[in-house]
């Protein structure tokens, strides 16, 4: 059973249609990239399937056919701008989005090391994230989207890490 599945999804814009058609399906431990130039409706997909952005028509089911209202926690969002709070720690931002899915207490210590590990930052996790440089941020916005273990992962804009740390994906 696919974990997504995307048909015949569309949006427009008044009178400019930025996402015509799309269908999609993603299995269990599968890696899809949606590629395009600026302006072809990639962002929008993912906003349409985040519950963001309102489509036209189509469908977006995720696994066993729940809607995203439901099925949200299950996504690990990494969006294209950073979203990390530049006066908090590294450990201290991933806490945060974490504790937003319902995580506490040592189950959520340990989401939390075991997100700063998966992207090389455990050294820093006490520095505040406006002193990174913009690797590490990014590296960072990667820790707090994954932290709650998510079972599908969206990151829109995947080009710009380049750490180690995407091995694990």
């Amino acid at each position: 059973m696919a974990l997504l599945e995307i048909k015949g999804l569309q949006k427009a814009f008044k009178d400019v249609k930025a996402v015509n058609g799309v269908d999609l399906s993603i299995e269990e431990r599968e890696i899809h990239g949606i590629l395009g130039p600026n302006g072809a409706g990639k962002s929008t997909t993912i906003g349409c399937l985040l519950g963001l952005i309102p489509y036209d028509s189509g469908k977006v089911i995720f696994e066993n056919g729940v809607g995203i209202k439901k099925w949200s926690k299950n996504i690990g969002y990494v969006p294209q701008d950073l979203a990390i709070y530049p006066d908090l720690t590294a450990k201290e931002n991933v806490r945060f989005f974490c504790s937003l899915y319902g995580f506490g207490g040592e189950e959520l210590n340990a989401k939390v090391q075991k997100a700063l590990e998966l992207v090389g930052l455990v050294d820093v996790a006490d520095k505040r994230a406006g002193e990174f440089s913009g690797g590490m941020k990014r590296r960072l916005n990667l820790a707090c989207g994954i932290a709650h273990s998510p079972k599908l992962i969206i990151m829109d804009e995947p080009t710009v890490f380049s750490c180690s740390c995407c091995r694990y994906f």
